[in-house]
């Protein structure tokens, strides 16, 4: 039985040219020529890279194996076979990494390093609660050199702290419910030195969300502008849908509207009324050129075809730029070199604007709906079920990198795609790619032979990356690579 990963090619060969003569780039196979190729064909070619018996081969790439670079244990923080990883928070803010772990004494608390097992130490232990992975369930935002979080310290409910790295350092900012009430922060976002959230105001008239900031002080932490939106208990709070920094304005998707603020109550306004009702969950956001790109439309007959639209922040600069023609809901947006990538719901197909109605279109019909991965610069990397593909945004330069049993995640850095993918041969281990096949190979079997070490949660700070695995005996904690 053949098992991925297998390639047609197991070398990046020399550039070759599709079937209207257009050179692919290195290692990329056009997925216009493997329809070409018939079935019959493909499948004794398969057959072959696997070998009479069926044997699966070692990698899905023409390098030489294993990457040279070797990640290293940062710290057993919980000694011994058990995990410190439960949640896997982490945020870079600088050259330091801060991440949630349980060393076995104080449950899951704010920890941080410098990328040495001697830096390595815990911050504060100012979380309280069940220790089940959701002490934390609102994550880490960095801003400049400090993080942002919000946690119940088991007196005043989960509010809002901030932390520079030291213990006296770590502060909660604002008690904004008073009393042993949570304020349920939402779309925490880093735009400059400042960080804008939405959060319950119960110092309006019912119970209403408002917007605010933070510098990072408490005098600092104030209330931008009360939202309008109230609701009652038990009633269903307005959705939030998403928010982004796109260079120095803060958009946030609220509700069936996209606004924009600039810190101040008279500069935040509501710039797009169109995110239909039967768009539910989050909004997927990106930018490119200075400006945000969405996606607006209805999933059935009952409003709007989806739309691309674009913003510079003002209500007179949204504007549209296609209607791609279907009802369907996008589920990413990615932006890479000079284009938006996009997926729809319910659609094969891979499409690609440059921000102009005659330059978004789909890139290329695919056998499954892609999952976009991230980005090796100018090159998209997505997820076709188990298959990694490539796209620079023409049908010519999109193809197959690798197969998998199994792939994930990852993140992009140093010119290279990190990512959590099971070969059939090494388990679930970390691997890179530069966008060419030659050039997608293992990392490091931290785990040796078909066990998984299952890398998760990859980060950069400071020129490394950090990530959380289970090499076997020590359980899951956090291992780097220099970069």
């Amino acid at each position: 039985m053949l098992r991925p990963p297998f390639s047609l090619m197991s070398r990046a060969p020399r550039a070759m040219p599709d079937a209207h003569g257009t050179a692919l780039p290195q290692g990329v196979i056009s997925s216009r020529i493997m329809a070409r190729v018939p079935r019959h064909v493909l499948a004794a070619v398969l057959l072959a890279a696997a070998g009479c018996g069926g044997a699966p081969p070692s990698a899905p790439t023409g390098g030489d194996g294993p990457s040279a670079r070797t990640p290293t244990l940062l710290k057993d923080i919980a000694v011994g076979s058990a995990s410190s990883a439960l949640s896997l928070h982490a945020a870079s803010a600088g050259d330091i990494l801060f991440f949630v772990a349980d060393d076995g004494s104080h449950g899951e608390q704010l920890w941080r390093t410098d990328g040495t097992s001697a830096g390595t130490g815990l911050v504060a232990a100012v979380a309280a609660g069940p220790n089940d992975g959701r002490r934390w369930n609102g994550g880490l935002t960095p801003v400049g050199p400090q993080v942002f979080f919000h946690v119940d310290d088991g007196v005043r409910g989960k509010e809002l702290w901030c932390s520079d790295g030291t213990g006296s350092g770590t502060v909660r900012l604002q008690d904004l419910v008073p009393g042993p009430g949570s304020a349920d922060l939402a779309l925490l976002t880093s735009v400059g030195r400042r960080l804008f959230f939405v959060a319950r105001d119960d110092r309006a008239p019912s119970t209403s969300f408002a917007l605010f900031q933070s510098d990072g002080t408490p005098g600092g932490t104030v209330l931008v502008r009360n939202l309008g939106a109230r609701y009652s208990s038990g009633s269903q709070p307005p959705m939030l849908r998403g928010s982004l920094d796109v260079n120095g304005t803060f958009f946030f998707a609220w509700d069936n509207e996209i606004w924009t603020s600039d810190g101040s109550a008279a500069g935040t306004l509501p710039v797009f009324a169109g995110v239909t009702a039967w768009d539910s969950g989050r909004l997927p956001l990106t930018a490119r050129g200075g400006r945000l790109f969405f996606v607006a439309g209805a999933y059935d007959d009952r409003g709007a075809p989806t739309r691309l639209w674009s913003s510079d922040g003002t209500a007179g600069g949204t504007v549209l730029v296609r209607d791609v023609g279907t009802r369907t809901a996008a589920t990413a947006l990615l932006a890479a070199g000079p284009r938006v990538f996009f997926a729809l719901s319910e659609v094969n197909a891979l499409w690609g604007s440059d921000g102009t109605a005659e330059g978004t279109a789909p890139v290329l019909s695919l056998p499954r709906r892609p999952l976009l991965l991230g980005n090796t610069g100018d090159i998209a990397l997505l997820a076709v079920g188990n298959e990694l593909w490539r796209s620079d945004g023409h049908a010519a330069g999109t193809g197959i990198l690798a197969r998998f049993a199994d792939l994930g995640g990852g993140v992009a850095a140093d010119g290279r795609f990190y990512f959590a993918a099971d070969d059939g041969v090494h388990g679930t281990e970390l691997w890179q790619t530069d966008g060419t096949v030659d050039g997608t190979q293992l990392v490091s079997d931290l785990r040796p032979g078909p066990e998984s070490s299952t890398p998760s949660g990859l980060i950069v700070s400071g020129g490394r990356l950090y990530f959380w695995a289970d090499d076997g005996s020590r359980g899951r904690e956090p291992w780097s690579l220099v970069l």
